[in-house]
This record gives C-alpha cells, structure tokens and sequence, in this order.
C-alpha cells in the first residue's frame, strides 16, 4: 500500500507472508511500513520500521535457539541533486 498523505508526506505499507516447510520455519513473515518526508527540495527525510517473524526457529549448530521476531527501526536522510 502507498498513499500520498500530503504533497509532502508519503504513508508505505508492505506485508508478505510465505509458507514453508519445517525446515525453513514453517510460516516467515515480512512487514515494512514507513514514512517518506520531503524536508525541502532537496532534502528527505524518511523513516521505517521492518518486522521480519520466523514462526519456528530452528537450532543453530551450537544449540542456541534464535529470536522468533526481529523488528529494525531505520532512519534515512537523502539529498537529491
């Protein structure tokens, strides 16, 4: 999903979701929604948030079992020329 919020501010929403063997996790999901803000002409501002879930982690080779969800908070500043 994308939407013009304003003629500055631009909403982006994206989801996926896959379904997989066991071995791979079963279900992964992916979600990215963030923020894009014109500051000035030349000048962005954007934000984002990304969620990636594995529904069932396996063990790694040491034994250790992973976090389930992984959430990443971004931000980015862009200078267009």
């Amino acid at each position: 999903m994308d939407a013009d919020l304003t003629g500055r501010v631009d909403f982006t929403h994206e989801y996926r979701i896959q379904i997989t063997n066991e071995t791979a996790g079963t279900f992964n999901h992916h979600m990215l929604t963030g923020f894009e803000t014109e500051l000035t002409k030349h000048l962005d501002f954007d934000i984002s948030m990304v969620w990636d879930r594995i529904q069932a982690p396996r063990q790694n080779a040491e034994g250790n079992l992973p976090e389930q969800d992984d959430l990443r908070l971004i931000f980015g500043l862009g200078f267009d020329f």
